[in-house]
């Protein structure tokens, strides 16, 4: 069993991922052209307290295909790469909003059966579609269709954001996209 629970591991997970792309994103480099050595980075080590709390964030972040080893055999910490996953992770919360008392705000909306999808169920979570809608209305403006279809096909999404059972089923992301259009 690991030294963090699961809330820890979450936590520590997200300030992993987040520094990586943050490094990234200094460095003006992309995900594909640049690898950690996350053993000579002290800024790594000196944000996880020590180095058996790293290492057991690194392995759960490669376990969920956050982060990726370039190659094998040259031990824990060196050769670490971010993933598309990763990246989107750090991105989403870096751009999450600070968490509302909910205290009084649990509710139930039904069952949720999953038969082998991803779910998406709780407190703390991120759904990032705000970039499916604007991939979506990239797509009306690109169609070979008239101004006023464009226009028309926009309302009609924008209407199915804006509606309480669509809101209800995608959350706050809904609300988010609505607000593009």
């Amino acid at each position: 069993m690991g030294i963090m629970t699961r809330e820890e591991k979450e936590q520590a997970i997200d300030k992993l991922l987040v520094l990586m792309n943050e490094e990234i994103e200094d460095e003006g480099e992309n995900i594909n052209t640049c690898t950690f050595d996350l053993s000579k980075d002290e800024n790594f080590i000196r944000n996880f307290g020590n180095i058996e709390r790293l290492l057991e964030t690194i392995k759960v972040s490669v376990s969920r295909k956050y982060i990726k080893y370039l190659y094998l055999g040259h031990g824990d910490f060196d050769g670490i790469q971010l993933t598309e996953e990763g990246q989107g992770r750090a991105i989403s919360v870096i751009n999450a909003k600070p968490k509302a008392d909910d205290s009084h705000s649990n509710f139930s909306i039904g069952t949720v059966n999953n038969y082998g999808g991803n779910t998406q169920i709780g407190n703390n979570n991120t759904q990032n579609i705000t970039n499916a809608v604007k991939l979506i209305l990239d797509s009306i403006e690109k169609a070979n269709a008239s101004d006023e279809e464009k226009t028309e096909v926009k309302n009609l999404f924008s209407k199915f954001l804006e509606h309480p059972l669509t809101q209800t089923l995608i959350s706050a992301g809904a609300g988010i996209g609505a607000a593009l259009i």
